[in-house]
């Protein structure tokens, strides 16, 4: 039975969401997902499809990655990948891209190389290839290195060096048995120097999905 303070709570989070205000909606939201109950799922699907406002709509795709992995897969999984393939705002599709890095499934995985051949947005590319490494997608290897292998490259764009870099650390956790040989092939003195420590870190703290070479 649920207690009479759990009651009061979901019963000022149901009226808060009548207010128009996109944070305290977003807070709502959130909250929702920690709590991860069967009664918020429909709402968080709606929510992360058609609220007026992005931040609200990123914070339902959030909350639906929230839950325990094997409770209703199925149905936050469609509703994550509708709002990777559909949504018009970056910061939704971003949410979407690490969202699914809590949802292992074919689909998924066809979903994130999806975003890396198709997406414009460089962050949201960045996004995709943080869950393919959480996810230990061993068939993204060689893409992640022809990513990777542009850290060295000049000029790139910040965003650009970001993706990069996150493809490092993904290389690093998925841990192939040539990974020595792979990371060989950059320069590293042509590494700019703000993403020398971001290199370095990679390289010393990625939590490994084999430890063949360690």
């Amino acid at each position: 039975n649920r207690s009479f303070l759990e009651l009061h709570w979901q019963a000022l989070a149901a009226a808060g969401m009548n207010f128009k205000s996109p944070q305290l909606r977003g807070h709502i939201v959130e909250w929702w997902g920690m709590n991860h109950r069967a009664e918020e799922l429909i709402s968080l699907q709606e929510l992360s499809r058609s609220d007026d406002w992005p931040q609200v709509r990123a914070a339902a795709i959030r909350a639906l990655g929230q839950y325990p992995i094997t409770e209703y897969f199925e149905e936050r999984l469609e509703s994550i990948l509708v709002s990777l393939r559909r949504d018009p705002q970056l910061e939704v599709r971003r949410r979407a891209a690490l969202a699914l890095s809590r949802l292992p499934s074919e689909s998924t995985t066809k979903a994130l190389f999806r975003v890396m051949s198709r997406e414009t947005e460089t962050e949201v590319k960045a996004a995709a290839v943080r869950s393919l490494g959480k996810l230990c997608v061993d068939s993204a290897v060689d893409m992640l290195t022809a990513q990777a292998l542009t850290l060295d490259s000049s000029p790139q764009e910040g965003a650009e060096l970001k993706l990069s870099l996150a493809s490092v650390s993904a290389l690093y956790r998925l841990n192939p048995v040539d990974l020595k040989q792979r990371m060989n092939q950059l320069d590293l003195k042509k590494v700019p120097g703000p993403y020398q420590a971001g290199l370095r870190a990679a390289r010393a703290t990625a939590p490994r999905c084999n430890q063949v070479n360690d």
